[in-house]
């Protein structure tokens, strides 16, 4: 494993602030940064002054990105042009032109002194990560900070940022992925041209284009950072189809494939993103698309192909249930699992009473079918004799 491989490794469980960031957008004007993230940090500030917000979050870094992006479209301008393209993806996802939502030269003394959230300087300390990755550098530039408010790999920050394109521009960052990924292959061939080269396998892996080949272990796929087999767009378009609220159970969906063709990958991402998916809406459940609340079971019927496969098949679902239910709702809450099995028992016992009930009626009905047949029958004999003694 390369140092930037396990530097990318040991950050990505944590998704508070960090004490690689800055407290304040003051603080950040001290570090080592290009003329366009200063000027970034200064337009974030106005945005947070301007709606009074009391601290500039990730809303406000990505809007001073965006609306710094606006300039550096005009023809023939000499600004880095990684921001151009971050603009002109979100134009094309989103169908809007302006981003800003502040007055232009707004007052921001105060701003500068506004303390960053704990999510904004988790994306600093993100992107001052991809700068080093990448350069070996501390010098913070556009395409470090427009990659940790898009593609971060902390789990929490990824979440948070995807909730915050999600409801306020409603776009998912993954379809800007495409454009980006063209805009640093630009930039990283315009730097090798110039003497100043940064980490092209560095950026492969953090935008998950690198192609590794896969290890190999059958049906036991780890989860990766990098996406060799290219299946972690399809897994999350599919994620979100399964966690639709409008959706309407029942709902099957079945995954064919050759032996070692990528199936348990696939699985594996799928469950991935549906976790994702909960954790980027789980605070705002009430308003959110998707269910929040996802229970994933998974059952290898080749693991039980001597024993009785229905019955280990249900126990799996009862066990796995039980797991489940306790993680979503806390180990503190043991009885949501009971209050479950008592809700299911209950509805069995209505079902089997119903089923009895209608048991009873087809029983009952069956014999008054009987005796009219009977007195069909009794009738119809009579009325033979009758003819036959005329």
């Amino acid at each position: 494993m390369r140092s930037w491989e396990r530097r990318i490794a040991c950050s990505a469980p944590d998704s508070s602030g960090s004490a690689d960031a800055p407290q304040t957008v003051n603080d950040a004007l001290k570090m080592n940064l290009s003329p366009t993230v200063n000027a970034v940090f200064g337009r974030a500030a106005a945005e947070a002054v301007a709606d009074q917000a009391g601290m500039v979050g990730l809303r406000h870094l990505i809007l001073g990105a965006l609306q710094l992006g606006e300039t550096e479209t005009v023809p023939g301008s000499t600004a880095p042009q990684f921001a151009a393209a971050f603009v002109r993806a979100v134009r094309a996802a989103t169908a809007r032109q302006d981003f800003t939502e502040a007055l232009r030269g707004a007052d921001v003394k105060g701003g500068f002194e506004a303390p960053f959230s704990p999510m904004a300087q988790a994306a600093i300390a993100q992107a001052r990560l991809f700068a080093r990755l990448a350069s070996g550098e501390d010098f913070l530039a556009a395409r470090h900070l427009i990659m940790a408010l898009t593609f971060p790999l902390r789990p929490g920050l990824r979440a948070a940022t995807r909730r915050v394109w999600q409801t306020r521009w409603q776009l998912d960052p993954e379809v800007l992925r495409p454009a980006l990924i063209d805009a640093m292959e630009r930039e990283i061939a315009a730097r090798e041209g110039n003497g100043r080269p940064e980490d092209r396998t560095a950026w492969q892996s953090l935008f998950g284009t690198r192609r590794d080949t896969p290890a190999f272990a059958p049906d036991a796929a780890a989860p990766a950072r990098i996406d060799p087999l290219g299946h972690a767009e399809d897994a999350r378009r599919i994620a979100e189809l399964a966690c639709l609220k409008a959706n309407e159970p029942p709902m099957a969906i079945a995954l064919f494939g050759d032996w070692g063709s990528g199936k348990s990958t696939f699985m594996r991402r799928l469950q991935e993103a549906v976790d994702d998916i909960a954790a980027t809406w789980r605070d705002e459940a009430d308003k959110a698309p998707f269910c929040t609340q996802v229970a994933q079971l998974r059952f290898n019927a080749w693991t039980y192909a001597d024993a009785n496969l229905w019955a280990s098949f249900a126990v799996a679902i009862f066990g796995g249930l039980r797991a489940e239910v306790g993680r979503i709702v806390g180990a503190s809450q043991p009885s949501a699992y009971d209050d479950l099995m008592d809700a299911i028992a209950a509805a069995n016992g209505r079902a089997t009473a119903i089923d009895s009930g209608a048991a009873a009626a087809i029983d009952a009905l069956d014999k008054d079918i009987a005796k009219t047949e009977t007195k069909i029958a009794d009738a119809s004999r009579r009325l033979q004799r009758g003819l036959q003694g005329e």
